[in-house]
C-alpha cells in the first residue's frame, strides 16, 4: 500500500509514463495523459510544465503559451503572443482565456495571463521574456 504517498506517486508515475509514451513515438497518448493529470486537480503544475516542454519540442509556441501561462516565469512573450491569437479568436475575454488554458474559475490570473489578454486586445509589448 502506498498510504498517504499514493497521490504523489501516482502523479509522478503519470509524468514518467507520458515521457515514456513520447519516447516511443506516441505523442497523442502523452498529451492525453498529461491533460488528464492536469484536469484531475491536486497539483497540475508538473503536467503543465511537461505540456509546455512537449509544445516547445513541436515548435508550437501557441500551445506552450496555453499550458504555461499559469506558472509565473515559464512562458516567453512570443509564446504569450502566439496564444493570444487563439484567445482573440474566441472573443478575447478573460473567460475565453480561462476556458482555453483549462483554468479553474476561481484561479487568479497570473501576470502572464494578463499579458495574453493585452495581446489579445491588440496591445503590444516587449518581445523578450
Amino acid at each position: 500500500s502506498t498510504g498517504s504517498f499514493g497521490p504523489v506517486l501516482e502523479r509522478w508515475f503519470a509524468i514518467d509514463l507520458s515521457r515514456s509514451l513520447l519516447k516511443s513515438g506516441d505523442l497523442r497518448g502523452a498529451k492525453i495523459l498529461l491533460r488528464a493529470l492536469m484536469i484531475r486537480g491536486g497539483e497540475p503544475r508538473e503536467a503543465r510544465k511537461a505540456l509546455v516542454e512537449l509544445s516547445r519540442e513541436e515548435g508550437r509556441r501557441d500551445m506552450a503559451g496555453r499550458w504555461g501561462i499559469l506558472i509565473p516565469g515559464l512562458t516567453t512573450r512570443e509564446e504569450q503572443r502566439a496564444f493570444a491569437g487563439a484567445v482573440r479568436a474566441r472573443g478575447g475575454t478573460a473567460s475565453n482565456l480561462r476556458e482555453l488554458a483549462m483554468m479553474y474559475k476561481d484561479q487568479t490570473l497570473t501576470p502572464e495571463a494578463l499579458q495574453v489578454l493585452k495581446f489579445a486586445s491588440g496591445a503590444t509589448g516587449p518581445s523578450t521574456k
